[in-house]
């Protein structure tokens, strides 16, 4: 298990690192160039196409990749072409949605720290985004790593060049946003091009009678998708409140730079998460409880030495501030926070991963919406404190998260343990 795993984390992190990672390189480079309030108008508008994805299709994504993991390659196809068009169907009705409503939103959220001109590209933008990341699971279930590496590489390199070429053209935010919908739209065209090679290789058939994979598809769509609704939107939720603040731009451009690093740190164990679910789903059905108990332990001992690194590396964060140069970042306590979580992602990762693969979306859902409220809870109590009293909630929630899932996993494996233990013994008595 664990040297696929390993196989396949590679192929995935190559193609973060040559592409993913490079949008988030751009966005620190304006956070130097822009102004402080035209730098918080870009990357509140950037930061949605995360928020779009994990409203649209990232749910749908993560079903996708469980089933299509364990699914004939005879009933693929239509599965797949079924996925597409809902997450078409699903991006389609979020666009428009947001179209009518967005200004209103964004005024009531952020305020004037927002420039409303960046609204509509960031729309645009995020719902041709979703859908890249939804072919990226559809070759991620397909077990086909390189495909999904090859989107995300090239894809991700694609938004890159948009947003710096919407910076070339023209300095206004509006256009830099313009600039990342171009280069979304071009990684679209790219993703439709690999999974249709990969999709044509197979061909429908009728059933054989082997139990439909299909079945409670709608229902597992639903509770994954509340749970991914309940991630990212809650981060959006929380530069809002920040916005709040008495200085208010100035801790809103200070908060997104930390969304923008903490993107950046936990990006790949992200894709950790993504190599994970196929390979977790596959061995579940094999020996779940064997392989629950070592997912928990290695969970718990990740988190402790992830939020121990980021301390020691960020205790004194001014060399980071340094090496950053955005004028935003001046809060110490709000940087180690920030990494200190981000610190927590592949253990969290980890567990999300193993959720989804035993298919207990309810679970991590009920989970997810339980972080949320803390956060919330905790942030709406310290927002006073501006960036600081933020990150700091976040931490807080994560670890709360990571004893929770964890409990979760392993009580789940009791009643294998105790059917099991019976089993073992009488077999043992045999000749």
């Amino acid at each position: 298990m664990w040297s696929d795993i390993a196989s396949r984390s590679l192929w995935l992190s190559a193609g973060a690192a040559i592409g993913r990672l490079l949008p988030f390189l751009v966005l620190i480079m304006l956070g130097n160039s822009l102004s402080i309030s035209d730098f918080a108008s870009v990357s509140v508008g950037f930061a949605w196409t995360a928020v779009a994805a994990s409203l649209t299709t990232a749910g749908l994504a993560n079903v996708t990749t469980q089933r299509l993991a364990v699914m004939q390659r005879s009933l693929q196809r239509a599965f797949v072409l079924r996925v597409i068009k809902l997450g078409s169907l699903f991006s389609a009705t979020l666009l428009l949605t947001a179209v009518v409503t967005g200004s209103e939103v964004a005024h009531l959220a952020f305020g004037q720290a927002l420039d409303q001109r960046v609204i509509l590209p960031a729309l645009i933008s995020g719902s041709l985004w979703s859908l890249v990341m939804l072919l990226v699971a559809i070759c991620n279930g397909q077990h086909k790593p390189r495909a999904a590496a090859s989107v995300l590489g090239l894809g991700g390199a694609l938004q890159g060049v948009g947003l710096v070429a919407g910076y070339g053209f023209s300095s206004g935010v509006h256009i830099v946003m313009w600039g990342a919908a171009l280069g979304n739209g071009a990684a679209l065209v790219w993703a439709i091009f690999c999974v249709r090679t990969h999709i044509s290789q197979f061909q429908s058939t009728a059933s054989d009678g082997t139990p439909n994979p299909q079945i409670r598809f709608g229902r597992s769509v639903a509770w994954s998708s509340l749970a991914a609704a309940s991630v990212m939107p809650i981060t959006f939720v929380a530069g809002s409140l920040v916005s709040r603040n008495a200085d208010g731009t100035r801790q809103l451009a200070q908060f997104q730079a930390l969304e923008q690093l903490h993107q950046l740190a936990v990006y790949l164990p992200g894709v950790l998460g993504q190599a994970l679910l196929p390979v977790l789903a596959v061995h579940f059905n094999v020996r779940a409880g064997e392989t629950v108990r070592k997912v928990v332990r290695a969970s718990v001992m990740l988190a402790v030495a992830g939020t121990l690194l980021a301390a020691a590396l960020v205790w004194q964060p001014g060399w980071l501030h340094r090496v950053i140069g955005n004028p935003a970042l001046v809060d110490a306590t709000a940087t180690r926070a920030m990494l200190m979580n981000a610190g927590l992602s592949v253990s969290l990762g980890l567990l999300g991963s193993a959720l989804l693969a035993r298919g207990q979306y309810a679970r991590a859902t009920l989970l997810n919406l339980g972080w949320a409220a803390v956060f919330l809870g905790l942030g709406w109590h310290w927002h006073a404190d501006g960036a600081g009293g933020i990150q700091t909630a976040r931490l807080c929630a994560s670890w709360l998260l990571v004893f929770a899932a964890s409990a979760s996993l392993w009580l789940g494996t009791l009643p294998e343990n105790a059917v099991s233990a019976p089993s073992a013994r009488s077999t043992s008595k045999q000749p």
